[in-house]
């Protein structure tokens, strides 16, 4: 494993300038190992840095790599390394740091020579694949040691992609922040340097892949990547080949628009053009169940809605207003989303009814995430007018999306994500890889 720190931050310089502090057995690399996690965390998860350039660590995770790492961390603070934003709240926040501005630069690697680096970070940081039992086919194209990449060209690409952004300020991809109609245009440092560690990662084949335990998806390499890195990949010297599911989400939303995925009975399908068959690998017959319930995505929502007979009542009563009085609605809405055309649909009605800049498919896509999972009170806001369109559009689909969120804005987003990996990972991909095919696959998501 390799540390990776800014490349204009010397410690050796800074020690001379602002002497170490008095800590038991004060380790340079236990300081830079700390450091680094701000590179690390945000290269994993984007989500994790806010709009700032504050990247979020956990206080846990950070005492198990350096018991003292808020001494370590307040030196760093205190001395001009790193930034540091006061929004801590036991159990519910994060702490936040970036690095001082002034060391705003590309990585360096940072020489640990024989340091033998804490068990927790050898375990986790470190060639970490750790799968469920039933999932570990997964990670069978990984450890094949088939997957390259072209290290030369895919930097030159993100430095030459880097000087561009530099140069162009005014070009540089914005993103739109959260519950507000502002655009923030993104930090072309901190794009590069994530790039540069999850190439870096991917040439000495230090793979990682998990399940997260909300939405069920899971995490490599690849997902963590820029897309446009991925055309560099190659597997057993052959170019690797991208197949997209048009709207995924809205799609699998048809799912939860027929009364038998919280009744149970008859399986059904997700549109009347297509048909999921499910294998049942371990008596290695084919079956023919098909679609999904709530209770195999979560119990813990089926027990809330399904199980209280008042709210079964109502969401079933929603459905079935759908399958009758509003019939033309589902349809309408079936018809668009298995046509892949659903973000097309969105573009033309946002765009002549709402804001004439919806011209472009990505802000569509952003406005859709809104419009499905942002909370119910986010809905009176100027911000909010794409959602209010689909209120008027598609009333009771809407409805739906109100009442699972009623409960906790998070069900209705972690419901739909849990059925798309359900149906990718535990249905495409196994049957994929079960069918000896001899083609790798690489699941990857927005």
């Amino acid at each position: 494993m390799k540390i990776f720190i800014p490349s204009k931050l010397s410690l050796q310089t800074h020690f001379q300038k602002y002497p170490p502090p008095r800590i038991n057995k004060f380790s340079e690399i236990k300081l830079a190992l700390l450091l680094s996690q701000i590179i690390v965390v945000s290269a994993n998860n984007k989500k994790t840095r806010d709009q700032d350039g504050f990247v979020s660590l956990s206080s846990s995770m950070l005492q198990r790599m350096v018991r003292e790492y808020r001494q370590y961390l307040d030196y760093s603070r205190d001395t001009g390394i790193i930034q540091e934003k006061s929004q801590f709240i036991v159990n519910k926040k994060c702490r936040h740091f970036r690095f001082h501005p002034k060391f705003d630069s590309k990585l360096k690697v940072y020489p640990i020579g024989n340091y033998r680096l804490p068990k927790f970070v050898r375990e986790n940081f470190s060639h970490n694949i750790s799968l469920p039992k039933k999932y570990q086919f997964l990670a069978l194209p990984f450890e094949s040691g088939e997957l390259r990449i072209a290290y030369r060209p895919a930097l030159d690409f993100i430095e030459r992609q880097l000087n561009y952004y530099l140069q162009h300020p005014d070009e540089v991809p914005t993103y739109r922040v959260t519950g507000s109609i502002f655009r923030r245009r993104k930090r072309p440092i901190d794009q590069f340097n994530s790039a540069m560690y999850n190439l870096d990662r991917l040439v000495v084949q230090d793979y990682h892949m998990n399940i997260d335990d909300t939405a069920g998806r899971c995490h490599s390499n690849l997902t963590n990547m820029p897309s446009l890195l991925r055309h560099f990949l190659t597997y057993g010297g052959e170019s690797l080949v991208s197949i997209d599911v048009s709207g995924s989400q809205p799609y699998i939303m048809n799912m939860l628009l027929h009364p038998s995925f919280y009744i149970g009975g008859k399986n059904f399908s997700f549109s009347q053009n297509i048909e999921l068959i499910e294998y049942e690998y371990k008596s290695g017959r084919k079956t023919n169940q098909r679609g999904l319930r709530i209770d195999q995505l979560s119990t813990k929502m089926e027990k809330e809605i399904v199980r209280s007979k008042e709210d079964a009542s109502t969401i079933i009563t929603l459905v079935n207003q759908g399958q009758t009085l509003a019939s033309k609605e589902f349809q309408r809405y079936r018809n668009i989303t298995t046509s892949g055309k659903f973000y097309t649909y969105l573009q033309k009605g946002l765009s002549r009814d709402v804001n004439s800049e919806f011209g472009n498919l990505k802000e569509v896509k952003v406005e859709v995430l809104r419009i499905f999972f942002s909370s119910n009170t986010f809905f009176k806001q100027e911000a909010a007018k794409p959602k209010q369109w689909f209120a008027k559009n598609f009333s009771t689909i809407y409805d739906i999306t109100h009442f699972y969120k009623q409960y906790n804005k998070s069900y209705f987003p972690t419901l739909l994500q849990r059925a798309e990996a359900e149906v990718m990972l535990n249905r495409v991909a196994r049957r994929i890889s079960h069918q000896k095919l001899n083609i790798p696959c690489f699941t990857v998501h927005d």
